[in-house]
């Protein structure tokens, strides 16, 4: 059986947000930002190559860390 792919998101979408779910069919997501499906996802967390801490049952990723680690600003991306 398919996944079902998560909804496309920008860095815009979830800049002011603290927290995003790892997967979501209905919102902003780390594979929705990707363009991945949830067991990918779920795999990069596992395998460290993204930051998570768990809120309860659930496994979130913080915005800010994430943009950070993507190397975009407040402004936009960083030149390299």
């Amino acid at each position: 059986m398919p996944e079902i792919p998560a909804q496309p998101c920008t860095i815009d979408q979830i800049r002011g947000l603290a927290v995003i779910p790892i997967y979501d069919l209905n919102g902003p997501s780390l594979c929705g930002l990707f363009g991945c499906g949830r067991s990918v996802g779920y795999a990069s967390i596992r395998s460290g190559q993204w930051p998570s801490v768990r809120l309860g049952r659930r496994k979130v990723v913080p915005v800010p860390l994430l943009l950070a680690q993507l190397g975009v600003t407040d402004e936009g991306p960083e030149a390299a």
